[in-house]
């Protein structure tokens, strides 16, 4: 952990390459391959994620990054206050937040944690924080659409992270 860097969020494995999204805006990415040896990365690069104006290394609190998922040939981002999903674009530059009404009624530091892309393309924010037993779940789909449901939970634990399997569950 580092006063700069933070500690990491977000992983994506995609295509062997590694993507590892700290919660302080920083993107690691890196070649990677693995075996019984373990893991060995290549070419590692780190940047610090802008949007052009408010997303900068002076603002933290804009920079509480989490969720990390491809969406196309994007990748999707989460971020946990001013909670937000912003896309960075292959000119490696923050593009397009989605900012439901929905996001802003939770807490500073209880926003948008989880992020994964169903096989559909829409994306699905867990969001950290609960409520009578259970954790608000987003769609967020082609024109702006979102869709709320919710995730029961059986113990104080709160989801943190969201994952799509090989079998599209």
């Amino acid at each position: 952990e580092d006063a700069y860097f933070g500690g990491f969020s977000g992983l994506l494995l995609d295509g062997g390459i590694l993507y590892a999204l700290s919660d302080r805006g920083s993107l690691l990415v890196a070649g990677y391959s693995a075996d019984e040896a373990g893991l060995r990365l290549a070419d590692a690069r780190l940047a610090k994620l802008r949007d052009g104006s408010r997303v900068g290394p002076r603002r933290t609190k804009d920079l509480d990054t989490e969720g990390l998922s491809r969406e196309s040939a994007r990748l999707a981002i989460s971020f946990e206050r001013r909670p937000r999903v912003m896309f960075l674009g292959p000119d490696g530059q923050m593009h397009g937040a989605i900012q439901p009404d929905a996001f802003r009624r939770f807490a500073s530091n209880a926003g948008p944690e989880g992020l994964a892309t169903l096989p559909d393309g829409r994306l699905m924010v867990l969001v950290e924080t609960s409520d009578d037993g259970g954790a608000p779940v987003f769609l967020l789909g082609p024109g702006d659409r979102v869709e709320e449901g919710r995730l029961s939970l059986s113990g104080p634990e709160l989801p943190t992270g969201a994952d799509i399997g090989p079998d599209g569950r």
